[in-house]
């Protein structure tokens, strides 16, 4: 069967990969961000919490590693 591949790596690693990897780039900055606020918030607060679910966005860097399903 055909396999396609998505690597959420380096895009700097991916392009010098042969077929070009598809990559998906996370907002690392933003990432960061979030992720101290809440370290902050349980300093701050502590208590036992559920974990909880953050959304960062991130976009997509086709490479040749996708290709659309066969029919």
């Amino acid at each position: 069967g055909d396999i396609s591949v998505v690597a959420d790596a380096f895009k700097q690693k991916a392009q010098v990969m042969t077929p070009q990897l598809t990559t998906y780039r996370q907002n690392t900055e933003m990432l960061g961000r979030q992720a101290a606020v809440l370290l902050i918030q349980q300093i701050e607060n502590p208590r036992i919490t559920l974990p909880e679910q953050q959304v960062v966005s991130g976009s997509l860097q086709p490479g040749a590693s996708t290709a659309a399903p066969r029919r």
